[in-house]
């Protein structure tokens, strides 16, 4: 049996062996829409070279965890060990926010890994500064006084099959042409992103002009900021 259902599930259940509390998949672990799009349909804007331009994204999102390092300590009478490879997920325990592994990391003295483990986060974000295991139908705790620094990752799965999401940057002018770069996120949210170079010559101002469907007007350029209002957004 899996630890837990699948992300779909807004409310799914981790599955712990014994009568221990079984903890509830819950905040940014549960798939949740995703909808954003920047700036507002006429309203003025800078964007530095560099910058983003135009940004939309539509999804269901959820978020994952893991720890930057191998943990590997005493609990017990047996022994936590979990890698950067584990996946955690937020969690509700007994009325406290975790982070709970997907597989069973804990190994008692006499058999191999028989149980999950949920980490508990402390008052320095990124860190966790204890975690908890259930060997039998009661969950203990063990302090982590040096912390355990953690990572978060964000899925995406998309809506209706278009882009998870969109991205027009500003990369800068010469003589006339206005560069652009376009990010596509088709199912990852990552870093791996289609990327399509355009330039645009813009001989007078102001000009609207179309990147690949959104339509911008360039009311000022230099080659180090661009000054423009968004007329139409990606579909």
């Amino acid at each position: 049996m899996s630890f837990l259902r699948p992300l779909l599930s807004v409310l799914a259940v981790v599955i712990l062996a014994g009568c221990a509390a079984k903890p509830q998949l819950t905040g940014e672990s549960a798939m949740q829409p995703k909808q954003l799009s920047f700036p507002a349909v006429d309203a003025p804007a800078v964007a530095a070279k560099g910058g983003v331009v135009h940004l939309r994204a539509n999804y269901l999102g959820s978020y994952t965890y893991r720890l930057r390092d191998t943990l590997s300590v005493g609990f017990m009478l047996g022994r936590l060990s979990v890698t950067s490879a584990n996946e955690l997920l937020e969690a509700e325990l007994q009325g406290e926010r975790m982070y709970c592994t997907q597989q069973r990391v804990f190994s008692a003295m006499l058999e191999g890994p028989s149980k999950h483990a949920c980490f508990g986060r402390g008052p320095t974000d990124g860190v966790f500064n204890r975690v908890r295991v259930a060997p039998g139908e009661y969950w203990f705790t063990k302090d982590l006084p040096q912390g355990v620094p953690y990572v978060s990752t964000e899925r995406g799965v998309s809506v209706d099959g278009s882009p998870l999401k969109r991205e027009i940057y500003f990369e800068g002018s010469e003589n006339g042409v206005v560069l652009f770069t376009v990010k596509t996120y088709d199912q990852s949210l990552d870093g791996q992103a289609r990327m399509r170079p355009i330039m645009l010559p813009v001989p007078t101002l102001p000009a609207t002009v179309d990147v690949d469907g959104a339509q911008i007007l360039i009311e000022k350029v230099t080659p180090n900021a661009l000054t423009y209002r968004l007329k139409k957004g990606f579909l």
